[in-house]
């Protein structure tokens, strides 16, 4: 049975990309193609030898002798009385319909047809190819996305286990993609956050507090697991950017990757210049990140922890840093970190965290009650928003104090 050219680029999304699909395909485009024109004159005899090599539908065979007369059971106006359907390899669909329904083909000796219609260029084809084959990709990246975001949602609610589950089925689906290693380390990271009331808002409401902050020990085992997996992240990252400089995924894997060591290094081992310099490292390629995908929005909360951090340092020692290329600027970062929270796919809620300390730093316990609150709505699992904005409900608390 002929088929429509709408039909045929229907059918052309079921095919899978191989290269058996690429020969059917150009069979398909070049021998199987039906043309249709309203012309009342017989076929010349020609026509069979044109013909001979291209299969004739039965719905054109039937007509071959009496083609005025419709198929039965056809009511589609390439199967009118006024229509002949033909297949051969000289007459492809892309003709416009205007130009279809005026024109008369004849077969002549010599000159086989007087109207040539435009063929199927191998342009055209290359895109429809490209189309097929891009279309699995982009349903498994899309599967990998859903995966990341469930497991960043489920560290936000203590669900540790389960995120590191959703990190494993992003990364079987993407093994050379960098962001499920990170998702993972970011998992073993905040499971020893929680273990340790590490982000108790009593450490981060001032700079005495901050500084006097005690040291943590990892436990051994999440400690590996989560160096293994920055590690792995990184490593599949520069393979990234070897082949292409300018991969967003890979950068903003490596932006993040450095600002969890810089974490790591700031809040467990009390080590400020490892710190600063994982921070640095971070800036650079949030930056890098954001000039080639703007929309990769967790990359402001590598740059802004950074800036706000160094920020936060007295005058000297800013000073200091920036002789060493070091730069920090508080309202930057809080600037920065605000964009992370209103539009990151993965650390929106660690940033609106950040803010709601920010907040206590500038006793305005009423704006980091609130974020709080939000947070406990969104994550109700998660025991420590709760905690906090309880706390801060008390009048007795002097925030920042």
């Amino acid at each position: 049975m002929a088929a429509s050219p709408d039909a045929a680029m229907r059918f052309l999304w079921l095919l899978p990309p191989t290269a058996t699909t690429w020969r059917r395909l150009q069979k398909f485009c070049w021998r199987s193609t039906t043309f249709a024109t309203t012309t009342r004159s017989r076929p010349a005899p020609n026509l069979k030898t044109c013909t001979r090599n291209s299969p004739i539908t039965r719905c054109s065979r039937a007509n071959w002798r009496n083609w005025k007369s419709p198929p039965p059971g056809r009511g589609n106006k390439h199967f009118g009385g006024e229509h002949l359907l033909v297949h051969c390899p000289d007459i492809v669909f892309g003709v416009p319909a205007a130009t279809a329904e005026t024109a008369t083909i004849k077969i002549l000796q010599g000159d086989r047809t007087q109207l040539r219609p435009r063929r199927l260029t191998t342009a055209l084809l290359l895109v429809i190819f490209s189309f097929v084959s891009l279309a699995p990709r982009a349903q498994a990246q899309s599967a990998v996305e859903d995966r990341l975001i469930e497991s960043y949602h489920d560290v936000y609610n203590v669900r540790f286990q389960e995120a590191l589950e959703k990190a494993n089925e992003a990364k079987k689906l993407a093994p050379d993609d960098p962001l499920p290693w990170v998702a993972e380390a970011n998992a073993f990271l905040f499971r020893e956050f929680d273990r340790l009331h590490v982000l108790r808002s009593e450490t981060f409401a001032s700079d005495d507090n901050y500084t006097s902050r005690q040291t943590y020990r990892w436990n051994p085992a999440s400690y590996q697991g989560f160096q293994t997996a920055l590690s792995r992240a990184e490593q599949l990252a520069q393979k990234r950017l070897d082949r292409n400089g300018n991969d967003d995924r890979g950068l903003l894997a490596l932006a993040l990757s450095n600002s969890m060591r810089a974490e790591d290094a700031a809040l467990f081992a009390k080590k400020d210049i490892a710190t600063l310099s994982y921070f640095r490292s971070s800036a650079v390629y949030a930056e890098r990140v954001l000039a080639v995908a703007p929309q990769r929005y967790d990359a402001y909360l590598a740059s802004g922890l950074g800036k706000y951090v160094i920020g936060c340092k007295s005058a000297p020692v800013r000073w200091v840093l920036r002789a060493g290329g070091l730069k920090g600027d508080r309202d930057q970062g809080v600037k920065e970190l605000s964009l992370a929270a209103a539009h990151a796919e993965y650390m929106a809620p660690f940033a609106r965290l950040l803010l709601a300390y920010d907040d206590l730093r500038r006793n305005n316990k009423a704006e980091a009650q609130k974020k709080f609150a939000a947070l406990h709505e969104e994550f109700p699992d998660n025991p420590m928003f709760l905690q906090e904005t309880a706390r801060l409900a008390k009048p007795s608390v002097r925030s920042g104090q």
